[in-house]
């Protein structure tokens, strides 16, 4: 949770612009954006490490005094760690360097036209006589029958076992009779490595080479889409495509055969990091209760991959001449196994993630989770060994004997999940390095006086988005960089980023800084993601006048009342404006959290009860959307990170039945009765009143939720930021924290 002392005064300059801040928050600068031009001009080179470390460095001290412990001269080396990692990463070249100068061996095609010949040159029998030959090593009906009698999936793998169900489009006319158009240059800038990947396919023997007119002549549904390349991860050579989207005539890929292909095979789930840090959580929890002398530091986390996980299924022979493509010298390459590029690949691979999972529950002391073909698991020092050895027989038993990337095995303390680090030793969430360093290279090198394409602009607001889940205080921002993008389609296009977009870059430039250099501090832990119960309801409602606020204690299974609040909202002047409604009602979700707070309940999780479906979604979403609520957003978020709050669960009512709180926002100014008459009046009794427009330190916040109170530039934003911060602290000064907010894996907050 971020610091909220008091900071120097201090000076900093960004390209364009020099600001001198004489306390926190209170700047002095020129406007921030320059005129925009209307004609479209080269976005500009990307910023300097030695221009933006500065930056960095001062908006920290800006919006998170106290907030890191390094010097300008680490934020400098930090910034270019970023910059050498996205000069690394592979590309065009490196692929090219790889591939050096692969052609195809002499004789693959004419061995493959030969085998068409011993056909009788009937593909399809070609098809599955050479997948009746690779039958012992993969899926197959003995294989299945070695799996649990009770796995849910053994009806769609038996069914896999013929091949992989394609369903084509209405009207669907293979498209291997008309001339070809052009290559695409993504795949012939690259043919080399690309080719070489295939012919490795080709060399395991799930792929043919045929010369285009053969093709054209034998292949009755011969299609072709474009051969495509694009980066991977890690690897030199990149990942070779079928883009089944780009064709010439039909396209297999529509987003009708993909929903036919997902209810064939089941919807797909992959877990997210929620998921993850909760079967943490749960697992620990759990063994605790079997034997409370068991220390977490035995805990061990652990992941295997299956190896070329989608070529483990295969077509059916008589539609792999439908996945087709051309590629240099007129050869036409048919994949007999699945490809990346087919929209119903991730479908029926799915039916195998499931299968594998289920056996594991079965199997393991560990418990896991399966992200398509990476398998992770938490269990304990002693049991690893044999839980991977186990799960590795299960994959293979199942899939074949290469099924499994052994050297992509791992255990540890700290390991890199699906794009985020989790470190049991700090008991945090963090971000990968490798994704970590790609995004602060994102935000570092954008321009932010410069005009930037809708590309990057996605790109920015995807970050927000992702990483926003573990730096809390961030999320605001994800609305600022999200409105960048709204109603924009030309991918073209050059614009410039608002003042709230120019804002979010640079908060998310200092607090990815934070992430490295205060990682236990600017992270999330794992028990924040845990399931947890409230204890406190607040019921909520507001007019354009005033919000009514009702809290309720959970006392086994019953709700007692302990609180109740009417707030005259008159001050921030809505009048008869109903578009100012939605921030309204998200007022009451505020007020709810200031009274959990008085009552006594800092650092525990909160149920809202209300009947807009929109404050309920911001409030549990912590993600406000729109213009109207961009300064209560931020006030919702200081304000829950400070007292360690979130809401946990969220249940609309119908407005009928909301009309306690529907009345107590409706007193007016000068009401005729105090609240507690009012209270009383409905029937609440025995609640304390909590006097919000008589406490200053609660006015304070709530002024700040103002609309129009505008931010239209940085110093703007850091001088509200300031005071949002102030009014938080010291109403969290004034009503302390009761008990210390749990961090431990056995406990939520």
């Amino acid at each position: 949770m971020p610091c909220y002392a008091a900071c120097t005064p201090c000076v900093f300059t960004v390209p364009h612009r020099c600001y001198v801040i004489e306390s926190i928050g209170a700047a002095v600068s020129a406007p921030l954006e320059k005129p925009e031009s209307s004609v479209r001009r080269a976005v500009a080179p990307a910023v300097r490490p030695e221009h933006v470390a500065p930056t960095i460095g001062k908006w920290v001290g800006a919006c998170f005094p106290g907030g890191i412990a390094a010097s300008e001269d680490q934020i400098l080396e930090l910034v270019r760690e970023a910059a050498e990692a996205a000069r690394s990463d592979y590309g065009v070249a490196s692929a090219l360097s790889w591939a050096d100068g692969y052609v195809f061996p002499p004789g693959a095609v004419d061995s493959d036209v030969e085998c068409l010949r011993a056909a009788g040159y009937n593909f399809e029998v070609m098809v599955r006589e050479r997948l009746e030959t690779l039958a012992a090593n993969r899926l197959s009906v003995q294989r299945i029958e070695g799996l649990r009698s009770d796995n849910p999936e053994r009806a769609l793998l038996l069914d896999l076992v013929i091949g992989m169900k394609v369903h084509l489009p209405e009207g669907f006319k293979p498209n291997g009779l008309q001339p070809p158009s052009e290559l695409r240059d993504a795949y012939t800038d690259v043919a080399p490595a690309v080719n070489k990947m295939f012919g490795a396919v080709v060399a395991d023997r799930l792929a043919f080479l045929l010369p285009f007119s053969v093709a054209k002549e034998h292949v009755p549904n011969l299609h072709l889409s474009k051969a495509h390349w694009c980066p991977k991860k890690g690897k030199a050579s990149g990942r070779p495509l079928g883009d089944l989207s780009n064709v010439d005539g039909t396209r297999i890929n529509t987003d009708a055969t993909a929903k036919a292909a997902s209810d064939y095979y089941g919807a797909i789930r992959h877990p997210t990091i929620e998921d993850i840090a909760q079967m943490i959580h749960e697992f620990w929890r759990v063994a605790q209760e079997r034997d409370p002398l068991l220390r977490q530091q035995d805990l061990r986390l652990w992941k295997m991959d299956l190896k070329g996980a989608y070529t483990l299924l295969s077509f059916r022979p008589g539609d792999a001449g439908m996945f087709a493509m051309l590629l240099t010298d007129d050869i036409v390459y048919f994949q007999l196994a699945g490809i990346f590029g087919w929209s119903s690949t991730p479908a029926a691979f799915q039916v195998v993630t499931r299968a594998i999972t289920w056996e594991l529950r079965h199997a393991l002391r560990s418990r896991t989770l399966m992200y398509v073909d990476d398998i992770i698991g938490i269990g304990f020092a002693d049991d690893i060994a044999a839980d991977i050895a186990a799960t590795r027989s299960i994959c293979t038993d199942l899939l074949g004997s290469g099924a499994v990337a052994d050297d992509k095995t791992e255990s540890g303390r700290r390991l890199d999940i699906i794009g985020y680090t989790v470190c049991l030793d700090t008991e945090r969430v963090s971000i990968a390095t490798k994704n970590f360093l790609k995004a602060l290279h994102g935000f570092a090198t954008t321009d932010v006086h410069a005009r930037i394409s809708l590309r990057t602009a996605q790109r920015l607001a995807s970050w927000g988005t992702r990483y926003g889940k573990i730096c809390r205080v961030m999320r605001p921002f994800c609305s600022y960089l999200n409105r960048v993008t709204w109603g924009r389609t030309d991918p073209h296009a050059l614009f410039p980023l608002s003042p709230e977009a120019i804002v979010a870059v640079q908060c998310w430039r200092a607090m990815l800084s934070l992430v490295r250099f205060r990682e236990t501090e600017f992270t999330r832990t794992i028990a924040s993601f845990a399931p947890a119960t409230p204890v406190l309801v607040a019921e909520f409602d507001s007019s354009l006048t005033g919000a009514g606020v009702i809290w309720y204690a959970r006392d086994s299974g019953t709700e007692v009342v302990l609180g109740v609040s009417a707030v005259d909202l008159g001050f921030l002047g809505f009048g008869v404006d109903s578009s100012h409604q939605n921030l309204a009602e998200f007022l009451g979700a505020i007020i709810s959290v200031v009274g959990h707070v008085i009552l006594g309940y800092s650092g525990r999780s909160l149920a809202l009860r209300g009947d807009s479906i929109t404050a309920l979604t911001w409030a549990i979403t912590e993600r406000p959307r729109g213009v109207i609520v961009t300064n209560a957003s931020m006030v919702w978020t200081l304000l829950c990170v400070a007292t360690n709050i979130d809401v946990r669960e969220v249940t609309h009512i119908p407005g009928a039945d909301n009309d306690k709180c529907d009345r107590l926002s409706r007193r007016g100014a000068t009401p005729e009765k105090t609240v507690l008459e009012e209270a009383e009046e409905m029937g609440i009794m025995g609640a304390v009143v909590i006097e919000v427009n008589e406490a200053q330190e609660i006015m304070d916040i709530l002024r700040l939720c103002d609309p129009r109170r505008k931010l239209t530039s940085d110093s703007d934003f850091v001088e509200f930021w300031t005071e949002v911060r102030d009014a938080v602290s010291t109403f969290v000064n004034r009503h302390p924290l009761h008990s210390p907010p749990t961090s431990t894996l056995s406990e939520g907050i």
